[in-house]
């Protein structure tokens, strides 16, 4: 009964996070016209050291096509979110406006030739992936806003550690979540935390939780208790009033036997009509159910929130598989 209550206001919580989506909207194109800004002023800083410094502009060049190889599709991205935001026009002007302040700026600047070699090693690293935040995650939005477990396989992520949190109900587990996944608060006592998409602006979610059982630390499920609690029927019970039954599998996570449960529902977020495809992945351990869920919205069902889901799955199974239960 817990569960299938933690499962509706998951629900609700990615409700919420889709109806704000013109806020976000506002924030992440200030995001783009940061980063673009960032990868305008390296491109112009390193045309400069070429022109002012003749025998540096062989290695000056050569870290622009290093940075360009990892992330020139990157600076296409947020260049073509740019147009598509602001308009052919407005993103002419722009863009314009923005290469003439840099231009003029790097011009006034009286860069030695000591500081030229060091800002050169500096785009080198940064082909590397070596970047400050918070550019390097708003880089990672863009170059993996196609394909998002990209960025988890590509080993861009930070490791979460439950131990010690408000809501951890004493769980001790880490969990991987890609860099460019902002961590929140939420608004329920019952998720840990919540981590939200393209750098806090997009609409889909990953929750953790850890639900009490009345078992002790050393509690080991049975197969016989494993393959009764994590079964289709059973699954079908936890959905709550008014959601949609969509799949349930079996998975392993940390070594453990557990179920992973799709579900959707129609609802109103902040008074805007929602759907919500939330996954939730479930295994049990000790006195603990561990609980991964991933969500994504949409303003209507149908083909586009399933592909969304399909988008979105392969990343929400790598973070479910990536827990790592503590001692």
């Amino acid at each position: 009964m817990k569960l299938k209550m933690l499962l509706a206001y998951a629900l609700i919580f990615a409700s919420a996070a889709f109806a704000q989506t013109e806020s976000y909207n506002d924030a992440k194109l200030t995001i783009a016209s940061s980063a673009y800004g960032f990868c305008w002023g390296q491109e112009l800083s390193l045309l400069n050291i070429g022109k002012t410094y003749p025998d540096l502009k062989p290695k000056a060049t050569a870290a622009q096509n290093a940075f360009n190889a990892n992330f020139g599709s990157t600076k296409a991205s947020i260049e073509l979110y740019l147009k598509n935001s602001l308009g052919d026009t407005s993103f002419n002007a722009f863009n314009k406006q923005l290469k003439d302040d840099i231009t003029s700026m790097v011009d006034s600047q009286n860069t030695t030739k000591a500081e030229a070699i060091e800002f050169i090693k500096t785009v080198e690293n940064r082909a590397k992936g070596d970047i400050t935040s918070p550019y390097l995650e708003n880089f990672l939005m863009f170059k993996y806003a196609a394909n998002p477990v990209g960025e988890f396989t590509a080993g861009h992520t930070n490791t979460f550690n439950t131990t010690g949190e408000t809501y951890a109900k004493n769980s001790k587990w880490t969990v991987k979540i890609p860099k460019s996944w902002t961590a929140e608060e939420s608004s329920s006592p019952e998720i840990i935390k919540q981590f939200k998409s393209e750098c806090g602006t997009g609409t889909q979610l990953i929750m953790l939780l850890a639900i009490e059982l009345p078992y002790d630390d050393t509690y080991v499920m049975t197969p016989e208790e494993i393959e009764a609690t994590f079964n289709e029927e059973q699954a079908k019970t936890m959905v709550p009033e008014g959601a949609r039954f969509v799949s349930f599998s079996k998975i392993v996570v940390d070594g453990i036997s557990g179920g992973m449960l799709e579900v959707e529902q129609d609802v109103e977020g902040m008074g805007v009509p929602v759907t919500i495809r939330l996954a939730q992945f479930m295994v049990i351990k000790g006195k603990y159910m561990y609980c991964v869920q991933g969500a994504v919205s949409g303003d209507a069902p149908g083909a586009k929130i399933t592909a969304d889901m399909k988008k979105y799955m392969p990343l929400f199974k790598a973070v479910a598989g990536s827990v790592d239960i503590l001692p």
